[in-house]
């Protein structure tokens, strides 16, 4: 037998050793070839609550970009409407804002507010009604 045979021969054998563990892992070990950073679970969401004695608690959280805040509103006067900074221009992060995600209707008394964060930064908001209610979302 010739170099060149037994060459190709060893690499025939290589290619089918591969070929076949190949197989062996899509058939019987298909986890191997799961992405580890994919998930089909929903992300968590957070939840800030809002009153008249307290503001918003906490006053700062951090989330991740696609996780969702939920803003509850425990105020039994008036409504609760966050905004994003500065007041009352809201340019910091304009989708950021109850009126924006209400298309355009006033939110009512008890009302409470979902945003889920497509942007990394850190944002800070405040209930337009009372501007000096204030915090923040960190999202990483």
């Amino acid at each position: 037998m010739k170099t060149t045979d037994k060459v190709l021969l060893g690499f025939g054998a290589v290619l089918l050793a591969a070929i076949s563990l190949f197989v062996y892992i899509i058939l019987a070990k298909p986890e191997l070839l799961a992405d580890s950073n994919v998930t089909s679970e929903p992300l968590p969401q957070a939840v800030v609550t809002y009153d008249e004695e307290n503001g918003f608690v906490p006053n700062e959280i951090a989330v991740s970009v696609g996780e969702s805040v939920i803003f509850k509103n425990n105020r039994a006067s008036q409504p609760m409407y966050v905004a994003t900074d500065p007041h009352p221009a809201h340019s910091d992060y304009p989708e950021f804002e109850t009126m924006i995600a209400l298309a355009g209707a006033y939110p009512e008394i008890g009302q409470d507010f979902t945003f889920t964060f497509k942007k990394p930064g850190r944002w800070w908001y405040h209930d337009h009604a009372d501007p000096d209610m204030t915090g923040v979302i960190v999202v990483r």
